[in-house]
């Protein structure tokens, strides 16, 4: 019987190498994501930290100049924070984005490996009833006189 060969190979040799594309741009919209939380926390704690030493610099001498300056300070802090948290909202939804298009990639490969499967089975099947016909087809051998063979003991 000839060697299994499945007819789709090379369309599954495609969609395997798309979803290591997909897997790929999916790892790096999970590094993004990262990135965009510790740059938010990274902010949160710049500006908690700049509200204490705002909170600290009032306990002494008041200084209008410095008290001005740590607000706009402050101020920069939340605008950045509005930022990053804006930043990191859409790294989540290009993140859920990217999942979604990897699980598709991802699915069509399962696809194409359940048929392979059942294609093997299939060719299984028919080796082994091509096997069982040729051994069907085949003259049964004369049958010869079995010999008894007494050991002496």
């Amino acid at each position: 019987m000839k060697k299994f060969r499945f007819a789709l190979s090379s369309v599954s040799v495609v969609r395997e190498v798309r979803e290591t594309l997909r897997r790929e741009v999916f790892a790096s919209a999970v590094r993004e994501t990262t990135a965009a939380e510790r740059a938010l926390e990274k902010v949160i704690a710049e500006r908690a930290a700049l509200a204490a030493a705002l909170a600290a610099s009032r306990a002494g001498t008041f200084r209008p100049a410095l008290q001005t300056a740590g607000l706009a300070a402050q101020q920069r802090c939340a605008e950045q924070e509005v930022e990053a948290a804006s930043l990191l909202q859409r790294a989540r939804q290009a993140l859920e984005q990217r999942r979604t298009e990897w699980l598709a990639a991802r699915r069509d490969v399962r696809l194409l490996e359940q048929l392979k499967d059942r294609a093997k089975a299939r060719h299984r099947i028919e080796v082994a009833r091509a096997e069982q016909r040729e051994l069907d087809d085949r003259p049964t051998a004369p049958l010869l006189p079995v010999e008894e063979t007494v050991s002496a003991s």
